[in-house]
């Protein structure tokens, strides 16, 4: 008989113990779905009252280009080139329209007669085997037959070279502040970017049909293009008419940078054919760093409300 009300007991329990388990189950499942149902968001306007309602984020801003000329010298080196680097002498004369935007104009110029461009280490180590081959008393030479159209007897003669550019151009300044040098000096900074048209000169291979094994044929003649310009700098301001900037350039445009006969012929004119003409010319992404010295007229800024 006790053994019997033993059983009863557990099984009272254990039903109980299960109902326990369900509805704690139950709770669970609904504060589940309470906290992963959408509920909707609200929040408080904050109106600014007093003597700073209606006031402006920064008061007596410096205006450093509004309503200013800029002249800038500047000195731009050629990056990534793969036979000739470049120095350009350059000036950029800059209106401010705004603070934040400005129009101007920035030219460049190098020339070989200065001793404006350096020729690359694969261009040297080119001409240094073109040398050994002396090709000029040598013609019937197999190496000299496969590349007669190709190389002439000096390859720094063929090689491209950049030499001027100019370029009309807009400035925008979507960043600006300080910026802080050892912790206890502070200069005015900010970061613009700029785009426009570039009108460049170039020296290049001319053009040759059937004839491209001449010695005459692999001299440079002068060609002038239309491309576009974009890029961005840095401008630190070192007075209330003064700064020193540094900025990046991109300049793509397509030429026969080494004088190569490398299209032309084939499907599509992907092959080489014996000439050099406009299908060997590659599109390049030129690059440039500029190092610029800036002067601002009037010697002061105005500064904003």
């Amino acid at each position: 008989m006790t053994n019997i009300n033993n059983r009863k007991a557990m099984t009272q329990s254990n039903q109980s113990f299960s109902r326990l388990k369900a509805l704690l189950a139950g709770l669970l499942a609904a504060g589940t779905l309470l906290v992963a149902a959408p509920q909707e968001a609200s929040a408080e306007e904050i109106r600014i009252t007093g003597p700073l309602a209606g006031q402006p984020a920064v008061r007596k801003l410096r205006l450093y280009r509004e309503g200013r000329l800029e002249l800038t010298p500047s000195l731009s080196f050629t990056l990534l080139d793969k036979y000739r680097r470049n120095i350009l002498v350059g000036v950029r004369a800059n209106y401010g329209i705004f603070d934040w935007l400005s129009a101007g104009v920035w030219a460049g110029f190098s020339s070989s007669m200065v001793g404006l461009e350096m020729n690359t280490n694969l261009t040297n180590e080119i001409q240094s085997v073109n040398g050994r081959r002396d090709c000029a008393n040598a013609p019937w030479d197999l190496e000299c037959k496969l590349t007669d159209v190709n190389l002439g007897d000096d390859f720094k003669e063929q090689v491209a070279n950049l030499n001027w550019i100019v370029s009309p151009q807009l400035t925008a300044v979507p960043f600006r502040g300080k910026l802080g040098l050892f912790g206890n000096i502070f200069v005015d900074a900010d970061l613009y970017v700029f785009a426009g048209p570039a009108i460049v000169g170039v020296d290049e291979r001319a053009f040759c049909d059937g004839t491209c094994t001449e010695a005459s044929s692999f001299a440079a003649q002068s060609r002038t293009l239309v491309s576009a310009t974009f890029g961005l700098g840095f401008t630190f301001f070192t007075g209330k008419w003064t700064s020193v900037g540094a900025e990046w350039r991109g300049l793509p445009f397509k030429w026969n940078a080494g004088g190569f006969d490398v299209a032309g012929g084939g499907p599509n004119a992907e092959f080489p054919d014996g000439n050099i003409n406009e299908d060997d010319r590659e599109l390049a992404f030129n690059q440039m760093l500029t190092l610029s010295f800036n002067m601002y007229l009037p010697t002061d800024y105005a500064t904003s409300e």
